[in-house]
């Protein structure tokens, strides 16, 4: 917003619209946001439910100065962006071509559409007439049925409402667009606490130092543990595995199917040999047969000679 400003002249729809949810959200008398807002604030401060005593009128208070907040920082949006001068440069300093322009119609139509939600929406549930709230009471039974307070009291708290919208408004007014050197002379007076509300009271840095960090430390830490060491005891397991299913595999096939082929290789050669004795010739057999006989007679007729 710092380099908008302006942009009333350049955007005039975008301009009307964002004034109207402005109002709406500042809780502006006869919005939508002003009947929500209103309501919020009446429950708050009549409910007599809570825990607490005097509750209510604890939380109504702190509500308010939210919705103060609000109003005054809606304001402050709309003077920053829409109001005073431009601040935008000249358009090649920031890549892009040409000068500040509308949204095409796409965007524009749903804009005008809730900006005149923004105005007549509320009005389905005023306190005159909750008819909104007790048709809900039919869908969830724990809705107790609106009594609607004193008018003494609802128009006080209204009146609160309006009071507290129309001071943010004026605050965000006066400060922001009519008198912007006291803003600074207020930051240059208390350096610490503009740069602490610049930083949303680092909070960011906080949860970031506080909640992101640590989970993402925790994170690391077990995904190397899962990396290195269950994953690594599951590798380690599978790499032995492995090498001991190498060496059976190697001992199986060299060394005992190695002697079963090995007998086998040596049973096929006696039987090629053997089989070549039978030719199925009977000269063959008889011829071998005379043979065998004259060698054992030779050798029984050298026994006896020599032996006597």
């Amino acid at each position: 917003m710092r380099k908008m400003g302006g942009l009333r002249r350049f955007m005039p729809v975008t301009y009307w619209t964002f004034l109207v949810a402005t109002l709406a959200l500042a809780g502006f008398p006869l919005t939508a946001g002003f009947f929500s807002k209103d309501e919020i604030l009446l429950n708050a401060f009549t409910n007599h439910s809570l825990a607490v005593k005097h509750l209510g009128p604890i939380l109504w208070g702190a509500a308010s100065v939210a919705a103060l907040g609000t109003a005054f920082y809606m304001t402050r949006a709309v003077a920053m962006t829409f109001w005073g001068e431009y601040r935008g440069g000249h358009a090649e300093e920031h890549g892009h071509a040409g000068e500040p322009h509308e949204s095409p119609w796409t965007m524009r139509f749903p804009l005008i559409v809730l900006a005149v939600l923004s105005f007549v929406a509320g009005w389905v549930g005023t306190p005159w007439r909750p008819w909104f709230s007790d048709f809900l009471h039919s869908a969830f039974d724990y809705m107790p049925v609106h009594q609607p307070p004193e008018e003494s009291l609802m128009y006080g708290l209204m009146g609160a409402a309006t009071a507290v919208a129309l001071l943010g408004i004026l605050l965000g007014y006066c400060l922001i667009h009519r008198k912007p050197d006291v803003v600074k002379a207020f930051v240059e007076k208390n350096p610490g606490l503009y740069k602490a509300t610049l930083n949303k009271f680092y909070v960011d840095e906080l949860y970031q130092a506080t909640v992101i960090r640590p989970l993402l430390a925790m994170n690391g830490g077990c995904a190397r543990f899962d990396n290195d060491v269950v994953d690594g005891s599951v590798n380690l397991t599978a790499a032995a595995t492995e090498a001991g299913a190498n060496r059976v595999g190697f001992f199986d096939n060299e060394v005992i199917d190695g002697a079963v082929n090995g007998v086998a290789d040596c049973t096929m050669a006696a039987g090629a040999r053997v089989r070549r004795a039978q030719t199925g010739n009977v000269r063959s057999y008889v011829a071998t047969a005379m043979a065998g006989v004259v060698v054992l007679v030779t050798i029984v007729a050298l026994t006896l000679i020599l032996g006597g």
